[in-house]
């Protein structure tokens, strides 16, 4: 089984830290849980990867050479989860709404307003049109229609 992210975020910390200790403080869980988790990755690579004495936790040559080479691509995992979950969360790009022009300036107009002071990111374009279109044609997201 391939190690969870957390665990290797677990593994940067006491590289960092150099304590198995102040790792579990940190991430507010118990230090067995620590030294269960950091040997199962360890058993799992074939490797040990840090040292451990009662003073502090050091990373073995193997241990280095993983941590150099995975703190860079877990920041840039961390950075594209942000990323991403900037992007699905908040709306943004163009919406296109038509619907008939006295009912369009009246009634959605005024919903359409509020909803972009709440979604900033979010382009508002209202089409008021009193006769029938191509909503393919004219790019038309929604369209409210009175019959």
């Amino acid at each position: 089984m391939r190690p969870s992210f957390d665990d290797l975020h677990l593994l940067c910390r006491i590289v960092e830290t150099q304590s198995l200790r102040a790792t579990a403080a940190e991430i507010g869980i118990d230090p067995s849980n620590v030294t269960r988790r950091l040997a199962a990755l360890e058993d799992r690579l074939g490797v040990r990867l840090v040292t451990r004495s009662r003073a502090r936790s050091t990373a073995t040559d193997a241990g280095q050479l993983y941590y150099r080479s995975l703190k860079p691509l877990l920041d840039q995992l961390d950075a594209l989860e942000a990323e991403v979950a900037e992007v699905t969360t908040e709306p943004q790009g163009l919406l296109r709404v038509a619907a008939p022009s006295v009912f369009g300036a009246r009634l959605v107009g005024p919903w359409l307003h509020e909803l972009q002071l709440r979604s900033p990111k979010l382009e508002i374009e209202l089409v008021l049109v009193d006769r029938p279109i191509d909503l393919v044609e004219h790019g038309i997201d929604v369209a409210i229609r009175i019959g």
